[in-house]
């Protein structure tokens, strides 16, 4: 069955033993998601709505990706996207759907 590589020194790993044998692990990772991006309603101008919405988005990048200020080690995110041109958009500002079809994308940074 194939699977992805996943470096257990970065993973909290919960173990499964029977007798003195490993039979199965589950390693939890620890991710950012990015999510709500909430423009306030009281923001009526469509280009003043996208120039927000592209900062935030920045912002939250520019500190995730650096490996000063954000020491956790995480440097990837994922967000949940569910309006049709959001999900349009998500590939002009890198991120990726994680699943065909699924309204979960991801970014690398």
């Amino acid at each position: 069955m194939p699977h992805e590589e996943i470096d257990l020194d970065k993973a909290r790993v919960f173990v499964a033993v029977e007798g003195e044998q490993i039979i199965g692990v589950l390693p939890l990772r620890l991710t950012w998601q990015a999510e709500p991006l909430v423009v306030f309603p009281e923001v009526k101008n469509k280009m003043t709505r996208r120039k927000a919405t592209l900062a935030l988005l920045r912002g939250a990048e520019a500190w995730i990706a650096d490996r000063i200020l954000n020491r956790t080690g995480i440097h990837w995110y994922f967000a949940i996207i569910r309006k049709r041109a959001a999900k349009l958009a998500a590939p002009r500002v890198g991120l990726w759907r994680i699943y065909k079809g699924a309204a979960h994308f991801v970014k690398y940074l």
